[in-house]
């Protein structure tokens, strides 16, 4: 079964049709990258598939998206946003709270521990962001004191403590520096042994270092689709040639 399944889908902001019929299939435990241009409609598709596209007042959804073969429309939004968790291209903390409480208080409001529970919740989710070594002995300090890097890699941490099945990002790297940005590959490539992966870049390079699979959309359409390997050797369409060879863009 795969982890998501995109049928057909449709979205429009009143009379723009942003995404023109798309079709998807993103199997379990890998990185799946969609690329494309700045305006083809990457991160409208990705905020659709936890239904957060939908804080848009004038938006139109059709078609179907499933998440381990049910619905996503039919599930209650507080369980799919638990499952489907979101990291953004702005890292986005709550930045008057403590390292620690950015994730105690995302667990207590999701009820996924309590007590002492929760302190061991928080070590979990910061040692699986790769961020515990550094932030250990300074969990109460504000999280607005952290790099930017170090920012985003608690966002993670924070989406992880839900204990998800898919993880979303939209451009997670586009505002950090080359080291920070590498720090956060290099931690996608772990976490997809456990979760799936479902990244937004505006860089062939990036999604060509990351990603087991790609789908390479543009003016709100699925172009091509494929293992990375073949997107970026052996590509089918023009399009896609142009693409990754930076002939378009």
């Amino acid at each position: 079964m795969n982890a998501v399944e995109i049928e057909g889908v449709k979205i429009s902001y009143g009379n723009l049709e942003v995404l023109k019929g798309v079709d998807l299939s993103i199997p379990e435990r890998i990185c799946f990258a969609i690329m494309g241009p700045s305006g083809c409609g990457k991160s409208t598709l990705l905020k659709a598939i936890n239904r957060l596209i939908e804080l848009n007042d004038n938006v139109k959804i059709r078609g179907e998206i499933k998440l381990f073969g049910q619905s996503i429309f039919k599930m209650d939004l507080t369980r799919l946003r638990r499952e489907v968790g979101m990291v953004f291209q702005h890292p986005n903390p709550f930045p008057h709270m403590s390292i620690y409480d950015n994730i105690a208080f995302a667990v207590k409001c999701n009820r996924i521990a309590k007590g002492k529970e929760i302190d061991k919740v928080v070590e979990w989710a910061l040692k699986k962001a790769v961020l515990w070594d550094e932030v250990k002995d300074r969990l109460k300090n504000k999280a607005n004191q952290l790099s930017g890097g170090q920012m985003q890699r608690l966002c993670i941490a924070r989406a992880l403590a839900l204990k998800p099945r898919v993880l979303l990002m939209d451009e997670p790297t586009a505002n950090l520096d080359p080291i920070a940005a590498s720090k956060i590959e290099d931690l996608i490539q772990e976490l997809k042994k456990e979760y799936t992966i479902v990244i937004v870049t505006h860089s062939p390079a990036q999604a060509a270092r990351i990603a087991d699979q790609v789908a390479f959309l543009y003016l709100g359409k699925v172009v091509e689709v494929g293992d990375v390997n073949e997107i970026f050797e052996k590509p089918k369409n023009e399009l896609t040639e142009k693409y990754v060879t930076g002939r378009i863009g």
